[in-house]
């Protein structure tokens, strides 16, 4: 632009804004108010992944067409697991401990259905006996379980009644002890006793009218990992609190965790670890802690900025002023936010930590130079069209190309991206406007607001004065300055050739997120992973099909679905399940819920205890006091001893009805899975999932080239493979891919613009320098010291080029403005100018270190070390370049 022009434009700025100051402000402040209330209305967070990429890449297609035919996509996984330490690492699967389990799962889905922000709570496969069949379709290690827990059964239904039971093993126990066997004697005695010690549990939860005390294996069988060693709660959350809550996922998993946390509080239920994990947790989790470090950073930031500024201008006016200006900019870009996107992800949350950082920059270039221009007539009026027309053009200038290079991250196909680049470039600009315009309206306002503004004179130190002592010294040895730049910045270099890519976005949570914990632990034990594959078929037949052919691969552990659910030979395991179950179910078909205390059945059983105790050991003696003692001293109505006999009966009944089902030999189909199954893994369009999991061999599962082989294996089955897995293996290829080309678009535009700012090409190269230098010290800092790019930081590569651009700009201003100057550049305030913003950046960066979020504190890490090589090569390298451009006389 033309300097007679822009002065002009700059001039007629200034005079506005200090002409009508109230009206100004209070404009302002109305408009700012109206956008804090839509945003606070309007404002969502988007934690979903998929999200941030366009809807139209077919991979990303592929998986939205996959959400709409599965409804349970994103439900939450409650994971069960036993306690070593308390059940001497018994599996969660143990037919001991399945008594106990499922109470705590009718519990747990009792204490969560009431929840508003919580659709439904699958606690496992509710099977009614009409289709029990189901048992037969299963993979041959949940089969195996099956018929350990039946024979488990088999012993103890098969008497006719309780008392017998009682009194048979008795005596079998007597007779091991007077043969001297006492090792078999107490393994009988153990096994008797844990017989009916499950009973007692079962029949405290019996009311008059229950159907069935304690359920029955086939009638709620809880959902096992293939090793038995955990089990699965599925909970579906709502969208009822999506008009409330910023995040609402993040609400809802929060309540689960909460009400889990209640249940364990119960004695009986200490035995065992619960955690919540799954993508939908995971991303939670994220959200969370993403909203929670970006406050954290915010607040400290505008802390650490006042205190600054308080501490460099020697009072609160000017602080005071700036961050009132600032923030009224801040409101403006929510309300733009709000209107034009409606949502903040996980790359955008930190926009107002930037927005801070960078900001203040404006207000504190126009105080050094008013500073600067501090003369004696300190009612002069017309002092700020001058600020306006000696830092203006280095202003605008620089926050055009700061805005240019997150501008250009708009037109990249990854949406998250994308948004970021609009959301930042668009509230750098709506900051320049109210810093520029407000911060002198206020200032003006104030009575004696000259006398406030220190000079030059005034300040006890100086950096202009240092570095005009110091650079009289080095002027001289200007290209040696420069050769020394030249040699440190290769060395720097070297380290770019082992940065590299972490597409891990595990390793972006701190350390103990519960639902990262559980996720690892899963895959460590059972290779099972929440980053799995899914493949759609369109038959039964062709879903077995793939199975095989999955499974055939060396990159694949194993594979989930109705494609493994039915056996190839059903007949020979309903004939071994027939020969399992129990042959004599004894019951009354019309016997009462609940007996009188005075039925015989029922003193008979009381008797039978009481004989045994008496004639146990005292050891024994109080091993069944303890265990059965509710059963022989409550003779309350509905007392134990009546439940627990119900409970007896009623699970006999169900094993009768259960071989008379499983005696049909009619082929299975998919009628005889249970419903949930079919929910599942069955489409709204008929079509059948299938969920394929990677090999375990101890590696991460997101490292990028193991990931890449997983999602090519898969796609030698099925092209058209989808899921988690490719989203973040497409997802990761596309962000590289994006942020290149930004990065390269960004250097481009902020070149034009300088050249148009400047009309030299010798210029605009010199105010590039600083930050091209910078940023290959950055990358070679980040090789040496091992520091990945990653989903978060890898945002550096254009933005760095936007921010440290505008140091070299007002450093080239000024020179062009005042060659003679020595150090060149740097007079006439621009250092003192330069320094605070730049250290006000950092200031705005450095707090996202405090981020446990680790893609947040490396993206503030990275920002931080570019910033600091950026200011150091504009003290250096810059004024040394200038000072050889300079004419011989001068």
């Amino acid at each position: 632009m033309k300097p007679r022009l822009r002065d002009r434009l700059l001039t007629a700025w200034a005079r506005a804004v200090t002409a009508h100051p109230w009206a100004l402000i209070v404009v302002s402040l109305a408009l700012a108010g109206l956008c804090v209330v839509f945003t606070a209305q309007r404002l969502t967070f988007q934690a979903e992944r998929s999200d941030l990429v366009d809807p139209d890449r077919p991979w990303n297609a592929r998986y939205a067409h996959y959400k709409e035919q599965f409804p349970h996509w994103d439900d939450v996984a409650v994971v069960i697991a036993a306690d070593p330490s308390r059940t001497a690492n018994t599996p969660i699967s143990d037919p001991r401990l399945h008594t106990l389990l499922v109470a705590f799962l009718h519990d747990l889905a009792a204490i969560l259905g009431p929840e508003p922000s919580i659709e439904s709570v699958i606690i496992g496969q509710r099977v009614r006996p009409q289709s029990l069949r189901w048992v037969l379709c299963q993979p041959e290690d949940q089969f195996r379980r099956q018929m350990r827990q039946w024979q488990s059964d088999r012993a103890f239904v098969q008497y006719p009644t309780l008392t017998e039971y009682i009194n048979d093993h008795r005596a079998t126990i007597e007779q091991l002890d007077a043969q001297g066997k006492e090792h078999e004697a107490d393994l009988a005695f153990n096994e008797t006793l844990w017989f009916l010690t499950r009973f007692v549990t079962r029949g405290r939860s019996v009311s008059d009218g229950d159907e069935l005390s304690g359920n029955p294996a086939w009638r709620l069988q809880p959902y096992f990992s293939p090793s038995g060693e955990f089990a699965y709660v599925s909970v579906a959350l709502s969208d009822s609190g999506a008009d409330d809550s910023v995040a609402p996922a993040v609400d809802g998993i929060s309540v689960i965790r909460q009400r889990v946390a209640t249940l364990q509080e119960q004695p009986e239920y200490a035995v065992f670890e619960v955690g919540v994990t799954g993508i939908t947790a995971i991303e939670s989790d994220e959200t969370g802690l993403s909203i929670d470090d970006a406050t954290v950073a915010s607040i400290l930031a505008a802390t650490l900025i006042c205190i600054l500024m308080i501490f460099v201008f020697r009072g609160g006016l000017v602080p005071v002023a700036a961050m009132i200006s600032l923030s009224i900019g801040i409101a403006w870009s929510f309300g733009f936010l709000t209107l034009a996107i409606g949502h903040l992800q996980v790359l955008s949350v930190v926009f107002t930590v930037i927005l801070l950082g960078l900001g203040i920059d404006f207000a504190l270039h126009l105080v050094a130079q008013l500073e600067a221009l501090n003369a004696t007539d300190r009612d002069d009026v017309d002092r700020w069209p001058a600020v306006f027309r000696n830092v203006g053009p280095g202003i605008v200038t620089g926050a055009l190309t700061t805005a240019a290079a997150f501008g250009v991250t708009a037109f990249t196909d990854f949406k998250g991206m994308a948004e970021m680049g609009l959301i930042a470039s668009v509230g750098i600009l709506l900051c320049l406007i109210a810093v520029m315009s407000l911060l002198p309206a206020i200032l003006t306002r104030v009575p004696g607001w000259q006398q406030r503004i220190r000079t030059p004179q005034d300040q006890h130190w100086s950096i202009e004065r240092t570095l005009t002592h110091g650079w009289q010294e080095f002027m001289p040895r200007s290209g040696a300055i420069i050769l020394a730049g030249v040699v440190i910045v290769t060395v720097l270099a070297t380290g770019i050739r082992s940065v590299r890519f972490d597409a891990d976005i595990m390793n972006l949570h701190a350390p103990g997120v519960e639902s990262v914990t559980w996720e690892r632990r899963l895959l460590e034990t059972e290779g099972l992973t929440a980053w799995s594959g899914l493949s759609i078929a369109t038959s039964i037949e062709e879903a077995r099909e793939r199975t095989l052919q999955f499974l055939s691969l060396p990159e694949i552990g194993n594979v989930e679905g109705v494609g493994s659910l039915f056996h190839p030979d059903g007949e020979s395991r309903r004939q071994e399940a027939l020969a399992v179950m129990p042959a004599r179910p004894i019951v009354e078909s019309d016997h009462p819920a609940v007996r009188s205390s005075a039925d015989p059945e029922v003193l008979g059983l009381r008797n039978a205890v009481q004989s045994w105790i008496d004639a146990s050991s005292a050891t024994r003696a109080t091993m069944i006091r303890r265990a059965l003692l509710p059963m022989i001293e409550d003779d309350s109505p509905n007392d134990p001893a009546q439940r627990f006999l119900y409970a007896y009966q009623q699970l006999a009944a169900q094993y009768q009805q259960a071989r008379i089902i499983l005696s049909d030999p009619t082929p299975m189909g998919l009628d005889d899975l249970p419903e949930i199954i079919r929910q599942q893994d069955i489409g709204r369009d008929g079509t059948f999932l299938l969920r394929i999991n990677p090999q375990q061999d101890g590696g991460p599962v997101l490292e990028s080239k193991r990931l890449a082989a997983f999602v090519e294996a898969m796609r030698t089955v099925d092209p058209d493979v989808m899921g988690p897995a490719v989203q973040i293996h497409e997802s990761s290829r596309l962000i590289v891919r994006s942020y290149i080309q930004a990065a390269l678009w960004a250097v481009v535009i902020i070149l034009v613009i300088l050249l148009f700012d400047f009309r030299s090409v010798a210029d605009a190269a010199c105010a590039m320098a600083p930050v091209g230098l910078g940023f290959v010290c950055l990358f070679g800092l980040m090789g040496w010291w091992a520091i990945p790019l990653n989903f978060a930081n890898i945002i550096v590569l254009p933005i760095i080029f936007g921010i440290g651009v505008d140091a070299g700009v007002h450093v080239v201003h000024r020179w062009r403005l005042d060659p003679k100057g020595v150090p060149c550049g740097l007079t006439c305030g621009t250092a003192r100018g330069i320094s605070l913003t730049m250290l006000t950046t950092i200031i705005g960066f450095a707090c996202m270190m405090t981020a446990q979020h680790r893609g947040i504190r490396t993206l503030g890490l990275t920002m931080t070390l570019g910033l600091v090589a950026t200011w150091a090569v504009c003290f250096t390298v810059l004024p040394a370049l200038l000072a050889c451009r300079r004419p011989r006389n001068h």
